[in-house]
């Protein structure tokens, strides 16, 4: 699996990503929402499984989990799953590694 290099550091992600916010990451048409939790940081896929809205204009809450910002649908970042028993797909999640090359997602 090819890796995405997002940021130099930890430090540098902390400072970009401030806890319980979301960032957008692009990689090639790929778009991503990047979370940061009091667990880490956790990478799923930017479009909700109901209607399509941005994730990374959702809500990070405590418990390691995102919420659609259209129609408040609550997903778990650690694996993607709907939590909200609507039946909605899981969201695609991508694994975040943090090594002396960086923080990298791997696509």
């Amino acid at each position: 699996m090819p890796k995405y290099l997002l940021f130099k550091d930890l430090s540098e992600a902390k400072e970009k990503v401030p806890l319980y916010t979301t960032a957008l990451v692009r990689a090639g048409k790929l778009e991503i929402c990047l979370a940061h939790t009091e667990e880490g940081f956790f990478a799923v896929s930017n479009e909700c499984t109901h209607q399509r809205a941005p994730m990374h204009k959702g809500k990070v809450v405590q418990g390691c989990k995102i919420i659609c910002p259209w129609h408040n649908y609550t997903f778990s970042l650690r694996n993607g799953e709907e939590l909200s028993e609507h039946g909605c797909p899981s969201l695609r999640t991508y694994p975040i590694s943090i090594s002396e090359k960086g923080v990298e997602i791997e696509l």
